[in-house]
């Protein structure tokens, strides 16, 4: 719809998605929670003496990672496979024994490096693409930042799971889209449609 409609409609959905984020960062809601609680002292969801429990996380995967670097676990790690790299660390009642909730972490305990060489490389043919100078401005714009988006979000999650996460970016990503130049936008999906399936991998 952005890249359709005139650019007084844009600036309608503009000021109307601002509307919505701030309805929603000021009110109590799932979406609200989640991201609060990333800076509220004695979190609720926190099952460790960690800011974030996704620090445990990621030192049972560097575990993991250390272990065996060049070719990786393999996919479809189970808790029951995850738990003695938890238990190293003296968490063996942890009650979240989880993935990495990193993308480039999961990857690497995965594939391992070589794995990870793989994807480093379709991450960058992604940003190729957008770079490409046939593209118009419109759509290397967005293809670059969709590419961002995803290198960003995928700090945190293991290709967007939590909505929470997914909502946010996506909502970052249609002010962009608002704001930019309104132009030909044929062939957009040839940036958004590798990097949605992508995102959906997992």
């Amino acid at each position: 719809l952005p890249l359709l409609v005139a650019k007084n409609v844009r600036i309608w959905l503009f000021g109307g998605i601002l509307c919505f984020l701030a309805i929603t960062a000021i009110s109590q809601n799932r979406v609200s929670d989640r991201f609060a609680h990333l800076f509220r002292h004695g979190n609720p969801e926190n099952f460790s003496s960690y800011f974030d429990d996704r620090i445990v996380f990621w030192q049972a995967h560097a575990l993991m990672i250390l272990e065996r670097p060049v070719l990786g676990h393999g996919v479809g790690l189970d808790a029951a496979y995850r738990r003695h790299y938890y238990e190293q660390l003296g968490l063996a009642d942890f009650k979240r024994q989880y993935e990495a909730h990193n993308q480039y972490l999961q990857i690497l305990t995965a594939g391992g490096l070589i794995g990870f060489a793989f994807f480093l490389g379709w991450l960058m043919s992604i940003f190729q693409l957008a770079s490409n100078q046939r593209l118009t401005p419109f759509m290397s714009l967005t293809g670059l930042q969709t590419g961002l988006s995803f290198i960003l979000g995928g700090i945190v999650q293991n290709a967007f799971f939590d909505f929470e996460v997914r909502t946010g970016l996506i909502l970052g990503i249609v002010l962009c889209v608002l704001l930019a130049k309104r132009e030909e936008c044929m062939g957009i999906k040839l940036i958004l449609t590798p990097l949605h399936s992508a995102a959906h991998l997992h």
